[in-house]
C-alpha cells in the first residue's frame, strides 16, 4: 500500500514540472541575460530530478516491496543532486546579494567541490559491503567525517543567507530566500541524522520513523512551494504591465536595486537618484538640506564607485538598462 511520502513525492514533482515550464517562458519573455537566471533554473532542474528519483524509489519499494535498496551509482547520483541544490543556490545568493569579489566567488567553488569530493569518497566506503565487517571504531570514524562534511554544506549556505540579508533591498526576497535556504539545510541535517541512524544500525528505523514519512518529501515539496512563490512574485510578477504608477514604482525600485548593487550608503542613493532625475548640485543640496560641498563629495564617491566619469555618463548608463 502506498504511503503518504509517495504522494507527496508526486505533488513535489508536478510542482517542479510547473516551475521549470514559467522559467523556460521567463527565458523567452526576457532576450537579457540576467545573471540570476542560470542558477535558479538549475536549482529547480536539480530538485525536480530528485523529487522524479525519490518519487521512483518509493514508486518501486511499495509495489514490489524490494528491500535491497539503491545500487551505488543511484546513491551517487542523488548525492551529486543535493551538492548542485546547495552549489547553485549559493550561486543565485550571490547574483541577488550582488556579490562581485573574486575571492569570495572562487573560495567558495574550492571550499564546495573540496567537500563534495571528501564527501563522495567516505560515502562509497559507507555503501561498501566490506564497511559492515570493519570494526568499530573504523565505522564511527568514517560516519563521523561523512557527517562532519554534510554539516559544512550547509554552514556555506548560512553564510551566503546572511550576505542576501544585508545587501538584498527587497524585504520580500529576502524572505523567500532565506526561507528556501532554511528548508535546504534542514534537508541536509535530516540526511545526516538519518546516515548516523542507519550506521548505528537504530532502532528508530525500525519503528518506522523514516519508512512510513521521511522528512525529504516533506523538504521538497515545501521547497517547491516556496520556489513557486517567489519565482511568482519576486521575478515574472515584474514583467507584468500594470498601471502608469505602478510602473513608475517599479522602474524606482528596479533603480535602488541597481544602486544598492553598487554599494552605495543610503545617502548616495538619495543622491544618485536626484542626479539621474537631471536636479543640479544647488538643487540638490536644497532638497535634502545639505552644503553643495557635501553634494558634491557624493557625486565624487557615487561616480567613483559606478566607474563613470560624470552626470551624463550616469544617466546614459541608467537609460540603457
Amino acid at each position: 500500500m502506498m504511503n503518504a511520502s509517495f504522494f507527496i513525492y508526486l505533488f513535489a514533482s508536478c510542482i517542479g514540472a510547473a516551475i521549470a515550464a514559467l522559467l523556460l517562458l521567463t527565458f523567452r519573455v526576457q532576450s537579457d541575460r540576467a545573471a540570476w537566471k542560470l542558477p535558479l533554473m538549475l536549482f529547480v532542474l536539480f530538485t525536480f530530478l530528485l523529487c522524479l528519483l525519490y518519487f521512483g524509489e518509493r514508486f518501486y519499494t511499495d509495489n514490489y516491496e524490494t528491500k535491497g535498496g539503491w545500487p551505488l551509482g543511484v546513491r551517487t547520483f542523488n548525492v551529486l543532486l543535493g551538492f548542485g541544490q546547495i552549489f547553485v543556490w549559493c550561486w543565485y545568493l550571490r547574483a541577488k546579494a550582488g556579490i562581485r569579489q573574486l575571492w569570495i566567488r572562487r573560495g567558495t567553488n574550492i571550499i564546495l567541490t573540496l567537500i563534495l569530493v571528501i564527501q563522495l569518497i567516505i560515502y562509497m566506503a559507507l555503501m561498501d559491503e566490506h564497511f559492515f565487517i570493519a570494526s568499530e571504531g573504523i565505522r564511527s570514524v568514517a560516519t563521523g567525517l561523512y557527517i562532519l562534511f554534510m554539516i559544512l554544506q550547509p554552514a556555506v549556505l548560512i553564510g551566503y543567507m546572511v550576505l542576501v540579508h544585508r545587501r538584498a533591498g527587497d524585504k520580500e526576497a529576502r524572505i523567500y530566500l532565506n526561507g528556501i535556504g532554511i528548508v535546504l539545510a534542514l534537508d541536509f541535517l535530516w540526511g545526516c541524522f538519518y546516515v548516523l541512524m542507519l550506521f548505528r544500525a537504530s532502532p528508530l528505523l525500525d519503528q518506522g520513523l523514516y519508512a512510513g514519512f521521511d522528512l525529504v518529501s516533506l523538504t521538497f515539496l515545501l521547497i517547491n512551494l516556496l520556489v513557486a512563490l517567489y519565482v511568482y512574485r519576486c521575478e515574472i510578477r515584474h514583467m507584468i504591465p500594470g498601471s502608469d504608477e505602478e510602473q513608475r514604482l517599479e522602474q524606482a525600485r528596479a533603480m535602488t536595486d541597481a544602486l544598492q548593487e553598487g554599494g552605495l550608503s543610503q545617502r548616495e542613493i538619495e543622491v544618485a537618484r536626484l542626479l539621474l532625475d537631471g536636479e543640479s548640485y544647488d538643487e540638490i543640496a536644497e532638497a535634502l538640506s545639505i552644503s553643495k560641498y557635501t553634494v558634491k563629495r557624493h557625486a565624487h564617491n557615487i561616480y567613483q564607485k559606478l566607474d563613470v566619469a560624470n552626470k551624463v555618463e550616469l544617466i546614459n548608463r541608467f537609460r540603457q538598462k
